[in-house]
């Protein structure tokens, strides 16, 4: 998409201004997300290695709910929202389970028994609204949403079995995505370094490849209009693979350092390294298509933040994104905010700088 989340100058270490640091949790911080609450303000929600979920207002670093969600740690976080019901946060768990969480409940409302080995991800699926779930045990499955209870009832009754399960990776699954269209485009990773691009209405898989030998891939993501994706490695690289052509590496950076998470929105990418550093990079791309100058050597990179611990996981709050677009996003922010989840058991938030690098 064009412009987004910050302007030009972002990806200077100039740029960035701390707004809060909060110790929430009593273990590393897994997984972060930003949702609208109550009249569009944003907030927070955090899962941690100490098995608990964090509510905490992005306004002003004031937590706001605190619960303990299943035994083992929560490693990943998934929003659902509908008019029609309360919104729910969705925890995958080390404990091989998924979890349900009620805001407005303050209380986790059922559990799902979805692998046989821990939870790495979750995503929602739109249209109809489906949930994927990625595991250790080397699975990606499909589950249909609207088998479960409604939400409204102030319960959560999961489907008794998966609607699909992808079965071709050969190591623990590390990452996922799904493409925000249709929902029916699913990108996974691996501990091996290998991608798999699945359509969840047929099989086998579109392609797979090793991406990244000798590594682990530690975040995918499908760039809006589904032609292009993002991947980061524990290698240290950030690639842009074009999706129509069997995976093909499009451009690259390399950031130097192993890296652990990564988010884009379309127009840059920020990631985040296991010394704590965060790398911002900008796509080499003009609407759909890859710049032809991009193709070749990645290119290297310099940290715009630096922490002194390893960055586990990274979100974003932006007026530009409506992570409750059912019920409107988030309404109350002026500029995006940066949200860094790290191994030392701290979250830091960060605003772009109102300066002339930021013009």
């Amino acid at each position: 998409q064009e412009g987004g989340w910050w302007p030009p100058g972002a990806t200077t270490a100039g740029a960035w201004r701390k707004a809060h640091s909060l110790r929430t949790h009593r273990g590393a911080v897994l997984a972060a997300l930003v949702a609208s609450g109550a009249q569009g303000r944003p907030l927070l929600y955090s899962g941690g290695r100490d098995a608990a979920l964090k509510v905490t207002s992005l306004d002003d670093g004031a937590q706001v709910r605190s619960a303990k969600v299943g035994s083992l740690a929560l490693s990943s976080l998934a929003h659902v929202c509908d008019a029609r019901a309360h919104p729910l946060v969705l925890a995958g768990s080390y404990d091989n389970a998924v979890y349900a969480y009620s805001m407005d409940y303050g209380r986790s409302l059922g559990r799902l028994a979805a692998h046989e080995d821990a939870v790495a991800a979750v995503r929602i699926a739109p249209r109809p609204r489906r949930l994927l779930t990625g595991s250790w045990d080397a699975t990606v499955k499909l589950w249909d949403m609207a088998e479960g209870r409604a939400f409204s009832q102030g319960g959560w009754g999961p489907p008794a079995s998966p609607t699909v399960e992808l079965t071709e990776h050969d190591a623990a699954v590390t990452a996922l995505d799904v493409d925000s269209d249709e929902g029916n485009m699913v990108i996974s990773g691996d501990q091996g370094g290998e991608v798999v691009v699945w359509d969840v209405r047929q099989s086998p898989a579109v392609w797979k490849g090793m991406l990244a030998e000798g590594a682990a891939i530690c975040a995918v993501h499908y760039l809006p209009g589904g032609r292009h994706g993002v991947v980061a490695a524990t290698d240290g690289t950030l690639r842009l693979m074009d999706l129509h052509h069997c995976g093909s590496v499009a451009a690259a950076m390399n950031c130097g350092k192993s890296l652990r998470c990564c988010e884009t929105d379309g127009a840059s990418v920020v990631a985040g390294a296991e010394d704590g550093s965060v790398h911002v990079w900008k796509l080499p791309l003009r609407g759909n298509e890859t710049v032809e100058e991009a193709v070749g050597e990645a290119v290297p990179s310099s940290p715009v933040v630096q922490h002194n611990a390893p960055i586990n996981c990274i979100c974003v709050a932006s007026a530009l994104l409506t992570p409750c677009s059912d019920v409107g996003g988030i309404t109350n922010i002026a500029e995006s905010v940066l949200v860094l989840g790290l191994e030392d058991s701290t979250l830091h938030t960060y605003n772009c700088r109102a300066s002339p690098l930021c013009t």
